[in-house]
């Protein structure tokens, strides 16, 4: 038969344990809640853009690509805004000036804390009709309303000798850089070419909202550029919010070293060409592809496999000297 004390010390130790995991439970719920907090308070930015579509795919839904300037961090642990590609999956039914969530899809965060959130605003150009001023006294109103702010900022700005800070900002601070990658091919980077590229850039609207915008750009790509060049196209970037000077847009450039029959050895262009024993023996003609087209060229009786022909000039361009290009340099190999 138990004794008083025993069943005591079993309510006791029963109770201890109920506390231990009600404390284990609590401490587990502040934790989390803590780092929801602080996951919260130290989100990265939030991008918001306006995305154009048509009557057909708002109405039966869509999906898009589209590109956008994201800060991301790099493996050495800084900061940079490229340029990213995301595919987007718009719902049936959406109508002008639709805002739609995408969560985290916007900036990482600089200290640790969750990405940013993507907001897109619907565009649908046949719908925008709607929401224009309905004739032309409001027209006359709306600006009549906006000139007459800007009268009161200047007449308050000349009775407290001060100029009007809504146009003279005193630290102005230039728009944001943009990188983006762009893909070349073998002669166009020997040669030289011109690209037409569409970026996301924030962009200031005449009621002086900053959105993003698509912008389209012609890209003139010199001759003889290499692989991860950067060309830099001034004041093509992101539009300061604080009306200083639109940030840069950096084009890196990504340039194969090889095609299926050349590739690419400092300023020369080495290939290699298969050849019969008769060939090789007697001479003969072939065409070979060159960065001018296809050319002809005489292979003498007696060749053998590892002698090699020069095409002089028919290399790479050299930027610094544009009469001295490298060489085409055509290797025979005899089966």
């Amino acid at each position: 038969m138990a004794t008083h004390n025993s069943i005591f010390d079993e309510i006791v130790e029963g109770f201890k344990t109920v506390s231990e995991g009600v404390g284990r439970e609590l401490q587990s719920g502040i934790e989390q809640g803590v780092k929801g907090t602080f996951l919260e308070l130290n989100r990265g930015e939030d991008i918001q853009i306006k995305l154009a579509i048509g009557d057909n795919d708002a109405s039966r839904g869509c999906c898009k690509d589209i590109w956008i300037p994201i800060l991301e961090r790099k493996n050495d642990g800084s900061f940079e805004k490229v340029v990213k590609n995301l595919k987007i999956k718009i719902p049936a039914g959406v109508s002008y000036d639709t805002k739609l969530k995408y969560d985290e899809l916007g900036d990482v965060s600089r200290s640790g804390g969750r990405s940013g959130d993507l907001y897109i605003i619907v565009v649908v150009p046949s719908q925008s009709d709607r929401h224009k001023p309905s004739n032309i006294f409001d027209e006359i109103e709306a600006n009549l309303k906006t000139t007459c702010e800007q009268i009161g900022r200047n007449f308050n700005a000349y009775t407290t000798g001060q100029e009007d800070v809504s146009k003279t900002p005193p630290n102005p601070v230039r728009g944001e850089d943009l990188q983006i990658e762009l893909e070349i091919g073998f002669d166009e980077a020997i040669l030289g070419c011109i690209k037409e590229i569409q970026i996301q850039v924030l962009d200031c609207q005449d009621n002086g909202e900053f959105v993003r915008v698509t912008r389209s750009l012609k890209v003139t790509i010199p001759a003889g550029v290499n692989d991860l060049s950067k060309l830099r196209l001034k004041e093509q970037g992101d539009a300061s919010k604080s009306y200083g000077q639109p940030g840069d847009l950096y084009v890196c450039l990504r340039v194969p070293d090889r095609d299926n029959e050349r590739k690419r050895n400092g300023l020369n262009i080495e290939s290699e060409i298969k050849i019969t024993t008769a060939q090789s023996q007697s001479g003969c003609e072939l065409m070979v592809k060159t960065i001018f087209g296809e050319r002809k060229i005489c292979v003498s009786p007696g060749t053998k496999s590892g002698d090699s022909l020069v095409l002089s000039g028919f290399g790479i361009f050299k930027s610094t000297f544009p009469n001295k290009n490298g060489d085409h340099i055509i290797r025979f190999k005899c089966e």
